[in-house]
């Protein structure tokens, strides 16, 4: 009987001491596991108390982006046409962002006329060189100079101070400083109105990247993803043209742009803060080290 009485229990021992030499050997794989869970959890309850929403990190909305201009060539203009564009019809919830080099943006004289560096809407600016080219070929230097002043006389006439007329955004520098405007066209109560933002002293010969951010009533302007100014809007932006033009116009700033971003879908800083760590280099520039805009 003791031998029957025995047997069990070793055979019971013999499996409890398996499973505690398993549990011996599986013990440092269960601890780091839950060390790992601990990490996680507290990495997610600090990102919660700072106020970071984690659900706005989804590859859903990074899918939704436009990229144009990878790479900057000054001999190319900078358009997006409509069959590019025409899916990108969302005029009151979007996000722009651009990366952009100011070169030298003092002038020798004074000047009313903003100048250029991107905006979508209307193409006057565009076809501002277009309508100038053929009086610049004149055969004369008398006729030229007369034909291109009533060209441009007749341009700006649609164009009054340079600035396009529909503007759904707009980036344009100050006619005489290096202050950077952004410009968004609204509308309430049938009533047209241009609203406008002002960021103060934009370096010169340093690239940058700048967002925008429209939405139904606000305007948000970052730099380098941070946030330099936040506008309430009087109206609703304005549904108009969906072509995009950069550096052009009568008095296009004396900078280089590339990578344009569109996205159908207003992007808040931690959704931005992804692509405040992608590289990029501006190719060689030094076309762009004098002024050319001393008009």
């Amino acid at each position: 009987m003791r031998l029957y009485l025995r047997q069990p229990s070793r055979m019971v021992f013999g499996i409890g001491e398996g499973i505690g030499s398993g549990g011996a050997s599986a013990t440092p794989w269960l601890k780091w596991v839950v060390i790992v869970l601990a990490l996680v959890i507290v990495v997610v309850v600090v990102l919660m108390l700072a106020g970071v929403n984690i659900m706005e990190f989804t590859p859903t909305t990074l899918a939704k982006e436009s990229l144009f201009w990878k790479r900057y060539d000054p001999m190319v203009p900078l358009r997006v046409d409509y069959e590019e564009s025409k899916l990108l019809k969302s005029f009151d919830g979007y996000t722009v962002m651009v990366d952009m080099l100011w070169g030298n943006t003092r002038v020798t004289a004074a000047s009313d006329l903003y100048r250029h560096i991107l905006h979508r809407g209307s193409g006057e600016a565009a076809n501002f060189l277009q309508e100038l080219r053929p009086s610049l070929t004149a055969d004369t230097t008398t006729s030229a100079s007369n034909s291109t002043t009533l060209t441009r006389k007749s341009v700006l006439g649609r164009m009054p101070q340079g600035l396009p007329t529909r503007m759904n955004p707009g980036i344009l520098a100050d006619p005489v400083t290096n202050d950077m405007l952004v410009f968004v066209d609204t509308i309430r109560d049938n009533m047209n109105y241009r609203e406008s933002v002002r960021i103060p002293d934009i370096p010169m010969d340093q690239p940058f990247r700048v967002a925008l951010v429209v939405g139904p009533n606000f305007l948000e302007v970052y730099i380098n993803c941070r946030l330099e100014v936040t506008k309430l809007l009087e109206g609703r932006p304005r549904t108009m043209e969906t072509e995009w033009y950069g550096l052009t116009g009568p008095v296009p700033l004396n900078a280089a742009i590339m990578n344009l971003r569109i996205f159908n879908t207003t992007l808040g800083p931690q959704q931005l803060a992804p692509y405040c760590l992608l590289p990029y280099t501006f190719p060689d520039t030094a076309a762009i080290a004098c002024n050319q805009n001393s008009m």
